[in-house]
């Protein structure tokens, strides 16, 4: 027993050290769970910052949580995901039907993702920033909280709710 609390205070405070470090947390640090894993428990085939070692200038949307199923991703803008390239070169539509999204981008520039409720940028927005993630949208943690209450969309989650996205300098 002893063993297993030593390992669970090593891996707390290497937790803790990685977010003292790099200034910030990642925006959804949960584990995966039964109903959000292939029934084999496997994520290795994932698109997934876990598998992803080094920032390479994408930002991807996947259908489940956890970087599974089918994805998305992208290098520059897009106002309508019903109709976006995956990774090997195939047409995929995501409009709407996003569960994990992040922000593989360069830092520097434009690195900050918004994305939209409706088509061609429109309606409210939330914001990533380069270097972070939404591994599991359906828990409704993240909204659209950007562009006013007035906006179709806003307080909405953003699971299974995404049509656009576009590249800025700052969240």
């Amino acid at each position: 027993m002893r063993g297993i609390n030593s390992v669970a205070v090593g891996l707390a405070i290497a937790g803790l050290a990685t977010v003292l470090t790099t200034g910030q947390a990642w925006a959804d640090d949960t584990a995966p769970t039964s109903s959000s894993v292939p029934a084999d428990g496997s994520t290795e085939n994932a698109v997934t910052p876990e598998n992803l070692t080094a920032a390479d200038g994408y930002f991807y949307a996947a259908e489940h949580p956890y970087g599974v199923g089918k994805y998305c991703r992208w290098a520059g803008n897009d106002d309508d995901w019903r109709d976006c390239k995956n990774g090997g070169g195939a047409w995929v539509n995501m409009g709407n039907q996003a569960s994990q999204m992040f922000n593989n981008g360069f830092p520097g520039g434009a690195d900050d993702v918004r994305v939209y409720y409706g088509l061609n940028y429109t309606g409210a927005w939330r914001c990533l920033a380069t270097g972070n993630h939404w591994d599991d949208l359906p828990l409704g943690r993240e909204t659209f909280n950007g562009g006013g209450s007035s906006k179709s969309g806003y307080g909405q989650s953003l699971n299974d709710n995404v049509m656009s996205h576009n590249w800025v300098t700052s969240c």
